[in-house]
């Protein structure tokens, strides 16, 4: 198999032509950036300022509760309940969203963790800020080296994210995102993921068919699943745990070039999920 041309210090990447993928679609938290300090560190210096007495373990905990609480209100009630082995056999319905509802489910999830607060407000509005930061976040250690060879290889390279308008300025402030060359947010189109409705908007944001895009995140229920039931090829990144979860799975985006090295154009068959595909909880930021 022919590969890019590469230069010293580079991996050799199969083109698009070779693999059938137009664009590589990643995740954003857990798959390209993560918090920095984490999410618990950052609520609790917050919340102390603001008079909390909650400790970083406690925080931490109800940070965690709260969130997948979050995850959880989003499923709409047509959607059925996993059964006792964590599979469903309908597709997940995910309730529409927009700016005004993530900032408060924010509000929400805030509330719900510093509840010995009189006026969370104050609070809130300092972490919400605190997020938009871009020097609050950091890109993983494979992120800066990847990106550009995979643009260079002739790779289109998107973000589409359970996130909301902050994420925007993330990607152009952070230099390691430079060849991205745009973000689908959840917010800005109205569903989240693993709706099928989030990921109609991106093929046609993308103007591409679905068999012409590769979704890589850590979220197996969002990213793969969801993915995989809309059509699209999708590559779960486990940058934690031992345990193989997905037969597509890969543990750093370095290894993302040899993936895409046993693919090709004439060779690759559409990944389709079974009634026997798992729903694990979620446990991210965003």
């Amino acid at each position: 198999m022919e590969l890019a041309n590469k230069l010293e210090g580079e991996v050799a990447i199969a083109t698009p032509e070779q693999t059938g993928f137009r664009w590589l679609v990643f995740d954003a938290v857990g798959t390209l950036i993560r918090p920095e300090p984490a999410v618990s560190s950052a609520y609790h210096a917050v919340a102390v300022r603001h008079g909390s007495k909650l400790s970083l373990e406690e925080i931490g905990h109800r940070f965690k509760g709260a969130f997948q609480a979050s995850e959880v209100r989003d499923l709409s009630s047509s959607a059925s309940a996993p059964d006792a082995a964590g599979r469903s056999a309908t597709a997940v319905m995910v309730r529409p969203t927009s700016e005004a509802l993530e900032c408060e489910r924010w509000r929400w999830i805030v509330r719900t963790v510093v509840d010995d607060l009189e006026d969370v407000e104050p609070c809130y509005l300092e972490l919400f800020d605190h997020f938009a930061r871009t020097e609050s976040w950091r890109c993983f250690d494979d992120v800066a080296g990847m990106l550009p060879q995979l643009a260079k290889a002739g790779y289109r390279l998107a973000i589409a994210s359970n996130f909301d308008d902050r994420l925007t300025g993330l990607v152009h402030g952070l230099p390691e995102l430079a060849s991205v060359e745009r973000s689908i947010v959840s917010s800005l189109i109205g569903f989240r993921k693993p709706s099928a409705d989030f990921y109609s908007a991106l093929v046609r944001e993308l103007d591409c068919n679905p068999a012409e895009m590769l979704m890589v995140g850590d979220d197996y229920a969002n990213d793969v699943l969801g993915a995989r039931r809309a059509g699209l090829s999708a590559l779960l990144l486990r940058r934690t745990g031992t345990e193989t979860i997905d037969e597509q799975e890969i543990v750093s985006l370095n290894d993302l070039p040899a993936w895409l090295g046993t693919r090709s154009a004439s060779g690759m068959a559409h990944q389709h999920m079974s009634e026997s595909d798992k729903l694990p909880s979620v446990d991210r930021h965003s």
